[in-house]
């Protein structure tokens, strides 16, 4: 395939929408989905339905993983199985013969696992991506009944993932390249149908499956819509679009009709739920529209994220992650410079998030304090230890001691993050925190993990 860098023409009709586990996995909601591909079909576009797993099917394959370490895996196969026919069954489908493929390759995954007494990272991808080939099948299946042919296909063959240092994150969190594509975008177009495919999973250039981090489907239906040069990319989820605070957590939080892509990408990043932290850049680099709808309220504008932003309020959020890992570096003064042994700060940091990635840490903020770098992260891999556990404690305490105990780890912080930049910050909320920064238009607040949320909502009710 070639890939071109020229621009389009402004006449491009492609339409991405991203249904989310919690929306494939009711059975009303495809009546939703059915009908917005048959309204941009009649509207002269051509859908593209990317889909997530069934709700909580990740979760259960990665499971399973460890069910196969154990060779206990025929049962957790066959209740997959059930629950993949008995969800068919309730959209009055019978589709054995499609998904017996994919679940023959769990179990010859499974058994590989079992032979060799090793989880390697390939296997993982291989088997945790399945639940999104089960779903696409189902849905493939689903807008063939409803008269509507669909063209069903494989994520991997357009998604081409780069190279990573480290292979838990090659395979598990990678990237992707979405640099618009002639070629596909035109083999596309020639079909009659909307097309059908898998979010979160992704090929290398071995052609091995990848995945791209978890809830990484928003991410996949970003390159898609960069790669196919998209009219508007749309998130269908469980909320009427983005709020000013979790609507979950946080009482009285307010709808945010419009954001910038810089905004979106602040919120994502720093804890908000919504989106994925990658999935904002490739909209913006091509300067296309994202839109955050809900699939059970289908007539609600929800929200758009582009370049123009409706919302001005200094204030337009307060996002928080309650179970953080702080970092202190200590840069300056002798005593650090000898204990890192002539390191500059430059190979320090390097060599620190080398070791944080691969213990599954992501970092969330890095901030240059007088004589101390801070360095937050949030624990992100989803098949290792929980942040809490012995064993990850006693890893952080092995990296301390590598470095000469030139630094120090906090893993009791919440971030509480607020977006665009206030007047002030209450005075007895700063009272409570451990530590405030401000960079870039931004305030961060540390605080103790057992008093992040009533600490946000105390910002919130304040502040917003």
């Amino acid at each position: 395939m070639t890939d071109l860098t020229t621009i389009f023409s402004e006449e491009t009709n492609f339409i991405v929408l991203k249904f989310g586990g919690s929306s494939v996995a009711e059975v009303n909601h495809w009546d939703t989905i059915a009908s917005q591909a048959q309204y941009h079909l009649e509207q002269g576009n051509k859908p593209v339905l990317v889909l997530s797993a069934l709700k909580n099917v990740s979760n259960l394959l990665e499971a399973l993983l460890h069910q196969a370490l154990a060779g206990v895996h025929p049962n957790a196969i066959t209740h997959l199985k059930e629950l993949h026919l008995g969800f068919a069954a309730k959209l009055s489908l019978a589709i054995l013969d499609k998904l017996t493929p994919v679940f023959e390759r769990i179990e010859i995954e499974c058994e590989a696992i079992y032979s060799s007494q090793e989880i390697s990272p390939k296997r993982h991808a291989a088997i945790v991506s399945c639940g999104e080939l089960l779903s696409t099948l189902i849905g493939e299946a689903y807008l063939t009944k409803a008269g509507l042919n669909p063209l069903w296909f494989d994520a991997r063959e357009i998604l081409k993932a780069t190279n990573h240092s480290d292979e838990w994150h090659h395979y598990t969190s990678a990237q992707c390249n979405y640099t618009a594509n002639e070629q596909v975008r035109q083999k596309l177009l020639g079909q009659d149908g909307p097309l059908i495919t898998q979010g979160f999973i992704a090929s290398d250039e071995c052609g091995d499956t990848v995945l791209l981090g978890r809830e990484g489907s928003d991410t996949s239906a970003s390159y898609f819509g960069a790669i196919l040069n998209a009219a508007e990319v749309q998130i269908w989820t469980d909320v009427t679009g983005i709020f000013s605070s979790n609507p979950r957590e946080i009482n009285n939080t307010q709808a945010i009709q419009s954001l910038s892509y810089e905004q979106a990408n602040q919120m994502a990043r720093l804890g908000a739920k919504v989106l994925h932290p990658r999935a904002v850049t490739p909209a913006q680099k091509n300067n296309i529209p994202l839109r955050v709808k809900c699939t059970s309220e289908p007539d609600h504008p929800g929200t758009l994220i582009s370049n123009e932003l409706l919302n001005e309020q200094a204030l337009t959020a307060i996002v928080y992650e309650p179970e953080t890992t702080l970092i202190k570096v200590l840069s300056k003064s002798d005593d650090s410079e000898k204990k890192l042994e002539n390191n500059s700060k430059e190979q320090t940091v390097s060599r620190l998030s080398s070791i944080l990635n691969a213990l599954g840490y992501d970092p969330l903020l890095n901030s240059q304090q007088q004589d101390t770098l801070y360095s937050i992260w949030i624990y992100a891999n989803s098949d290792q230890p929980k942040m809490n556990d012995q064993s990850l404690k006693e890893r952080l305490q092995d990296v301390v001691e590598e470095f000469n105990n030139s630094l120090s780890v906090d893993s009791s912080i919440g971030l509480i993050s607020l977006i665009g930049h206030p007047d002030k910050v209450p005075q007895e909320v700063s009272e409570q925190s451990r530590l405030k920064l401000v960079e870039n238009d931004l305030t961060f607040l540390m605080v103790d993990s057992k008093d992040c949320l009533k600490i946000a909502q105390k910002l919130h009710d304040q502040l917003i």
